[in-house]
C-alpha cells in the first residue's frame, strides 16, 4: 500500500463524500482491500493498525462509523468497541473477524456492535451493512423530527381500538 508522504503509515486518511469511516486492522492485505473498496464506494477512510491508536483518533476526530478487526495485539476489537461506546455510543461499530465463535459474536452485539462480519468479508454484503448503519446513524438527531413529520402526514386508523392505543403508537422517542 502506498503511504502518504509525511504521515505515519499506520494512520492514513483517504477522502470521500459518503462519510468518514475509521478502519482498524493489523492485517496490511485486508487494509489494502478494504481501503480500495471503501474509497471506491465514496467513503473517507482513516486507517489505523491497532486499537490504541484507533481510540486516540476516535477521540480527536469525528467519524460516521468504525469498522474494526477483533483479533489484534494490545487493545483488541471487543475492548475497543466497549471503549468507543463509552466515549460516544451513537457511532455505529461493525466488527470483523476470521476467528469468531458464537460467544464472541454474542458478546460483541451485547456490547453495542451494530453488526459482526466474518472474514473474508463479502464486499457486497459489507456495502449493505454500511448503508444500513450509516442510514440510521445519519438520521441521528433528525429521527424524532422525521417521526413527527410522518405522524402529521399519516393518520393511523385503528377502528375498534380505544384512543389510548393510538396515542401509544404515535408516541415519539
Amino acid at each position: 500500500m502506498t503511504n502518504i508522504p509525511g504521515q505515519n503509515p499506520s494512520a492514513r486518511n483517504v477522502s470521500g463524500p459518503m462519510g468518514r469511516i475509521l478502519l482498524v486492522d493489523d492485517d496490511e492485505h485486508m487494509l489494502t482491500l478494504m481501503v480500495q473498496f471503501l474509497t471506491n464506494s465514496g467513503y473517507q477512510v482513516v486507517v489505523t493498525t491497532n486499537g490504541r491508536e484507533a481510540l486516540v483518533k476516535f477521540r480527536e476526530q469525528a467519524f460516521n462509523l468504525v469498522l474494526s478487526d477483533v483479533k489484534m495485539p494490545g487493545l483488541d476489537g471487543l475492548q475497543l468497541l466497549k471503549a468507543l461506546k463509552e466515549f460516544n455510543p451513537r457511532v455505529p461499530v461493525v466488527l470483523i473477524s476470521g476467528y469468531a465463535d458464537i460467544e464472541m459474536v454474542v458478546e460483541a452485539l451485547k456490547s453495542g456492535a451494530e453488526n459482526f462480519l466474518p472474514k473474508p468479508v463479502k464486499l457486497n454484503y459489507l456495502a449493505k451493512v454500511l448503508e444500513q448503519c450509516l442510514g440510521f446513524a445519519n438520521l441521528g438527531p433528525r429521527l424524532p423530527v422525521a417521526l413527527k413529520e410522518i405522524q402529521q402526514t399519516t393518520e393511523l386508523r385503528i377502528p375498534s381500538e380505544p384512543e389510548y392505543i393510538r396515542e401509544i403508537i404515535y408516541q415519539g422517542p
